[in-house]
């Protein structure tokens, strides 16, 4: 119960005993009698003062929580392609340590240190960038971040999934070092704090920046 509610409590309570004891005084034929009940009754009525301007400011208090309560659920929106923004809820949850995780849905991987970060997603319908004449090995899934560079697609030929890793829940975040990685339900995003660089990437889209 919040410090208001209980003052709101107490101020019916008081309202309710003031009023007993006025209601006894009633009995009293005397003037002595008559003088109590007139103070009473006055003390009654600036409690129900009271209490109503507590109930108002409780009634404040609760449509400005739900407000605020409601205003987290709002999430961005992303493109189809390198070129537009991910998106997505800010992470308003827990923050963790893991260097290898897995997004809710599975299909991205991701493995970080402290100056790098690296995701691969297993199944996706966006395009890639071209692959580059001298890579040999696979391209077009796996994003990484290192260093001061920008977040770009790697020619690389194994893999960061790991079954075993734990799940990066909707709003929670790993960090290490300078790396932070954040879940939302749009996708994963990894960035380099000291630099800004990183990537962001989903089953639908991807950016790097």
């Amino acid at each position: 119960m919040s410090l208001l509610s209980r003052k709101l409590a107490v101020a019916v309570a008081l309202v309710g005993a003031v009023t007993f004891m006025a209601a006894g005084c009633g009995s009293d034929d005397s003037s002595g009698g008559a003088g109590e009940l007139a103070a009473l009754q006055k003390q009654v009525g600036g409690l129900e003062q009271q209490v109503k301007v507590l109930k108002a400011e409780n009634l404040k208090l609760t449509a400005r929580l739900a407000r605020q309560s409601g205003s987290g659920s709002n999430s961005g929106s992303g493109g189809a392609n390198g070129s537009e923004s991910g998106g997505g809820a800010a992470p308003t949850g827990s923050a963790r340590a893991y260097r290898s995780f897995q997004s809710v849905s599975k299909n991205i991987a991701c493995a970080i240190d402290a100056k790098y970060a690296r995701c691969d997603v297993e199944e996706k319908s966006f395009t890639s960038p071209p692959k580059p004449g001298d890579c040999q090995l696979d391209w077009g899934s796996a994003v990484a971040v290192e260093g001061s560079a920008r977040g770009a697609f790697i020619c690389h030929g194994d893999t960061v999934k790991n079954s075993a890793a734990p799940v990066l829940e909707y709003g929670d975040s790993s960090v290490i070092g300078s790396i932070q990685c954040d879940s939302s339900s749009a996708g994963i995003e990894c960035r380099n704090t000291g630099t800004g660089h990183g990537f962001f990437l989903a089953r639908e889209k991807y950016r790097t920046f």
